[in-house]
C-alpha cells in the first residue's frame, strides 16, 4: 500500500509538472509572437545561434529560461515516476 502512495504521489507530481511545462511553453511562444509582431520577423528558420534573432531572444530570454527549469521539473518529475515504480517491482518504460 505504501508503494501504491508514493507511485501515485509521483504519478501527480508528474501530471503537475507537465503541465506546468506545457503552459510555459505556450507563454514563450504566445512572447515570441508578440516580439515578432511589433518588431517583424526575418526571414527562414529560428536557430540559437542565428545572429538575425538575437533580439528576439534576448526579449523572450525570462519566459524561454522559465520554460527550461519547468521542463528539467518535468523529466525528474518523470525519473521520480519510474523510480518508484522500479522499486514496487513494475517497469514503466
Amino acid at each position: 500500500m505504501k508503494n501504491q502512495t508514493r507511485i501515485a504521489a509521483a504519478a501527480i507530481a508528474l501530471v503537475k509538472a507537465e503541465r506546468a511545462a506545457d503552459d510555459a511553453k505556450e507563454e514563450c511562444s504566445f512572447a515570441l509572437t508578440k516580439y515578432f509582431s511589433a518588431n517583424g520577423r526575418p526571414d527562414g528558420r529560428m536557430t540559437a545561434d542565428d545572429p538575425r534573432f538575437e533580439s528576439a531572444r534576448r526579449a523572450t530570454a525570462p519566459q524561454y529560461e522559465e520554460y527550461q527549469r519547468l521542463k528539467r521539473r518535468f523529466y525528474r518529475a518523470r525519473q521520480k515516476l519510474r523510480l518508484e515504480v522500479s522499486k514496487a517491482g513494475g517497469d514503466l518504460s
